[in-house]
């Protein structure tokens, strides 16, 4: 049987949320399945597995994206091949945005990005904060948002969803992530 690989992207530092337990459902998800599972867990300087299947990233606040921001940028071309290579990426949060091009806290701070999405985020003092619908080709994905960043997707890019209840990606264009 093949074994899925999630390489699970810095687990200690981009966790503020929990994030941990979108790995625990994965797993179980898989184990349901009957699908063989097994997690890496990659902090900083630790080697990124190149036969990963799945990459999974969680929140953290501004300070911990910083922190990590340029052990991020140095898996830059492993991350893009990567996801040339069709290797789903589960971003939550801070992970979501140091995918794309750059992450501007709200005091100005920029933090660059790998670049994998036509993305870009921009630090808010408003949260956007609640249960969340969308409707995306693969049905109606429900979950919960607790976030400042606003980003905006550029056109190298399509939304993951549109948005029906929740303020999705910036609380104004209907969007939810991105493919």
């Amino acid at each position: 049987m093949t074994t899925i690989k999630i390489a699970h992207m810095y687990p200690r530092e981009m966790n503020i949320y929990g994030d941990t337990g979108n790995l625990v459902v994965l797993m179980k998800r898989l184990e349901w399945r009957g699908l063989a599972a097994e997690a890496v867990a990659v902090g900083m300087g630790d080697k990124l597995p190149a036969d990963a299947d799945i990459v999974l990233g969680g929140g953290g606040q501004d300070a911990a994206q910083g922190d990590i921001g340029e052990d991020f940028i140095t898996r830059s071309a492993d991350l893009r091949s990567m996801a040339d290579d069709g290797v789903v990426m589960l971003a939550i949060c801070g992970a979501y945005q140091l995918l794309g091009r750059e992450f501007r806290t709200q005091t100005g701070r920029v933090i660059q990005g790998a670049g994998v999405l036509d993305i870009e985020t921009q630090g808010s003092a408003t949260r956007l904060i609640g249960n969340h619908a969308v409707d995306s080709e693969w049905g109606q994905l429900v979950g919960y948002e607790n976030h400042s960043g606003l980003t905006r997707l550029g056109p190298g890019v399509r939304a993951l969803a549109t948005t029906a209840s929740g303020r999705g990606n910036n609380g104004e264009d209907d969007t939810e992530g991105a493919v």
